[in-house]
């Protein structure tokens, strides 16, 4: 596992670790990582349980009413990818970007909008 350290020495640390007698710059380095693993084994630990747990869970029941549910998972999961690939290729072409005028009303979807109706005010190349 390879580990990133998220601590920075800067000038105005190493200052403040001078006028604290008690505590040296040293010192304070080898807490920080010492707290990193700390972290790091307690994250491994807890993924650890939480991987037992699922392997401890009962099969999925796709029998009766869930018969269908993987079915509609790979049917939507192919019409995200079709409309994706849809929207790239109109955003590429020229007559897809002729569509894109002034006035045209538009859905939008975004993180603050789902299925929003628009009008498309201005128009940037």
């Amino acid at each position: 596992m390879l580990l990133q350290s998220q601590f920075r020495l800067t000038y105005t640390m190493i200052l403040n670790l001078l006028r604290v007698e008690a505590l040296r710059v040293t010192d304070m380095m080898r807490r920080s990582f010492s707290e990193n693993h700390r972290d790091t084994q307690s994250h491994e630990k807890q993924i650890s349980q939480l991987k037992q747990t699922l392997s401890s869970l009962p099969p999925l029941d796709t029998e009766g009413q869930l018969s269908d549910l993987l079915q509609y998972y790979h049917t939507v999961t192919e019409l995200r990818t079709t409309s994706e690939i849809l929207q790239r290729a109109m955003l590429e072409s020229v007559n897809g970007l002729k569509a894109l005028s002034v006035g045209r009303v538009v859905v939008v979807n975004n993180k603050q909008h789902l299925n929003a109706l628009g009008v498309i005010l201005q128009v940037g190349y």
